[in-house]
């Protein structure tokens, strides 16, 4: 039987992503996650605080490099999950959480955020961008987040 471990190491090696892109996502991140709750504690203290959960290929450590096409650079992005948790009679609308959201990060890209069914995507002039999927999750232990969307 052939010994491919080095074979597949290359390969390994050739599909991941850089650890300088990985970098940059856990920068942007970190700088996103503090903006809304800077947002939120100066503009909406009143209101449940939303924590952060990554998610996705990221999280998983599955992130792949981007595949690049002639004149384009490689997508690649990181998904932030939005956790707003609270009971549920505290529970706002849907577009009351993508509202808050979309202006809390308002501004911190040249681009402007875009709303999408399920989550606020900021993109970087770069090409990579971060969504973040927001969630209501009821006080308690057995209780499943709701997708806001």
């Amino acid at each position: 039987m052939a010994n491919n471990h080095e074979q597949f190491i290359e390969f390994h090696r050739a599909i991941s992503i850089s650890e300088k892109k990985i970098s940059v996502l856990k920068q942007n991140r970190t700088a996103l996650r503090d903006r809304i709750r800077k947002y939120y504690k100066d503009n909406h203290p009143d209101e449940i605080a939303p924590k952060f959960k990554p998610q996705g290929s990221f999280a998983m450590k599955t992130l792949l490099e981007p595949i690049k096409t002639t004149g384009t650079l490689g997508v690649f992005d990181l998904d932030d999950g939005v956790y707003f948790i609270g009971e549920i009679d505290e529970r706002k609308s849907i577009s009351h959480y993508h509202a808050r959201i979309l202006s809390a990060v308002n501004g911190h890209t040249s681009q402007s955020p875009i709303d999408k069914d399920t989550c606020v995507r900021v993109e970087y002039s770069d090409g990579h961008h971060v969504d973040l999927p927001i969630y209501f999750k009821e006080t308690g232990e057995n209780t499943t987040p709701m997708l806001a969307h």
